[in-house]
């Protein structure tokens, strides 16, 4: 930071904004939800604070990062989750990309070069547009709304209206591709009632999914999840471009998306592997 603020002085330049694109999490995946977030805060305060002091002051951050898909142990949601809460306890500070699940890998961890450029092509655009001051937010979940045996969830976010994902289960050209899920990607929990489960989910809206339940839920404790489906383990993305060979969170679900210009690709943004409990209708 220090050669780079020199550099800047030398040509007459300020240096106003360090942009940091974060790619991380399979290295902490066993770490649990409630150390990693505030760890991830403080390392995020460390630089700002950094760039502030090489630059008088003067220096702005931009922090960008992409969810990390959930690993092992099998089932355990905590980096993606802490990677969500980041971006949903301050928008205005941070800038989440969107998702990873949905990219090949070379040994199931680590991305093969088309799948990276996917991934800086999604941060790129997000970091424009939330420095233009056009904004930016990932696909994610807002609000689910009970509604007898149905739960009607919100989302906002993205562009273009949502889709679930029928197209190939592979696209050779991008190195993008999701396994078959059920129902989307969703689930439910309702440790009060045991035998309720999720029979359905439907696209109703622009931004709104219909859960189809195989009773009515009572007011209790209840999570709606999107992203951790059964089975959730390693390696968490697929590879030799057969995308049922990933066990990682994921889900089906994503918008219609926009191309990139320059790039020769289409950018879908896929819905956040997120945990949301659901309200009931007044």
């Amino acid at each position: 930071m220090t050669q780079a603020a020199a550099l800047a002085d030398a040509q007459g330049l300020g240096l106003g904004r360090l942009v940091v694109s974060w790619v991380q999490g399979q290295a902490d995946r066993r770490t649990p939800r409630r150390v990693y977030l505030p760890a991830l805060q403080r390392l995020v305060a460390d630089v700002d604070a950094l760039f502030a002091e090489v630059t008088g002051g003067r220096g702005r951050l931009s922090f960008c990062l992409s969810q990390f898909t959930a690993a092992e142990p099998p089932g355990r949601r905590c980096i993606s989750l802490a990677q969500a809460d980041l971006f949903l306890a301050d928008p205005d500070r941070y800038i989440l990309a969107g998702p990873e699940y949905m990219l090949e890998r070379s040994d199931g961890v680590h991305l093969k070069p088309r799948s990276a450029l996917y991934l800086g092509a999604l941060h790129g655009r997000a970091i424009a547009r939330k420095l233009s001051g056009e904004g930016w937010q990932p696909l994610h979940m807002v609000r689910a709304k009970v509604m007898g045996a149905a739960v009607v969830v919100t989302f906002a976010g993205g562009v273009g209206p949502l889709a679930a994902d029928d197209g190939p289960a592979f696209q050779p050209d991008t190195g993008v591709g999701v396994r078959k899920l059920a129902h989307l990607g969703f689930g439910l929990q309702a440790p009060g009632q045991p035998g309720l489960a999720l029979v359905g989910a439907t696209v109703t809206g622009p931004r709104e999914v219909r859960l189809d339940l195989s009773g009515p839920l009572t007011e209790g404790k209840a999570l709606v999840t999107l992203g951790f489906p059964d089975g959730i383990g390693h390696p968490e993305g697929f590879v030799l471009g057969n995308p049922d060979s990933a066990r990682g969170g994921a889900t089906t679900l994503r918008t219609v998306g926009e191309p990139a210009p320059g790039l020769g690709l289409r950018l879908h943004d896929w819905a956040l592997q997120q945990v949301i409990t659901p309200g009931f209708a007044a």
